[in-house]
């Protein structure tokens, strides 16, 4: 085998085995488990981000990871408590990633949150990246389809299924 065809196979093998990895690690959920899944569900403004002294573990990283604090401003409550003003929410990045979170500082978005155990008083985001649903020119992009669609057609469908779900006594 040529050194040029061998390199060739290494980095294939690579990069395959990166992807299912990646892929491992966030399964796309749909609409109807987000809504169940969330203890919360708000619109809010991410209006600080900062990184914390904790560590954590991310599903299989080998190493711990840094624990970043983002407070949202809350300006509409769709599920939990209605009298919710500014929330704080922790998670985990890789380093490298911890720059792109600032991209959504002073945006808008829809957050799927449940309690963090950890930090009591905290929430983290459901589902990873699915869970902040950033919001421009009243619209959004969901992560789970690719597809816009206007917001108030999104909130319709959340409320929707929160109706159906207390009707079915979920959550």
């Amino acid at each position: 085998m040529t050194t040029r065809l061998f390199q060739l196979l290494v980095i294939t093998s690579a990069t395959a085995v990166l992807a299912t990895s990646v892929a491992a690690l966030l399964v796309p959920l749909r609409l109807e488990t987000m809504v169940e899944k969330a203890d919360v569900i708000i619109i809010g403004e991410l209006i600080r981000h900062e990184k914390t002294n904790l560590k954590r573990h991310f599903f299989k990283a080998t190493k711990e990871l840094t624990v970043y604090k983002a407070t949202v401003s809350v300006s509409e409550v769709l599920k939990g408590d209605p009298n919710l003003k500014e929330i704080e929410v922790f998670h985990t990045l890789h380093p490298e990633d911890a720059q792109l979170r600032f991209h959504n500082l002073y945006k808008t978005a829809v957050y799927f949150l449940n309690e963090d155990r950890e930090s009591p008083g905290g929430f983290q985001v459901v589902g990873g990246i699915q869970g902040e649903v950033i919001i421009r020119d009243a619209h959004v992009k969901l992560y789970w389809s690719q597809k816009e669609i206007r917001l108030g057609d999104f909130i319709e469908d959340i409320e929707s299924l929160l109706a159906k779900n207390k009707q079915e006594g979920k959550r």
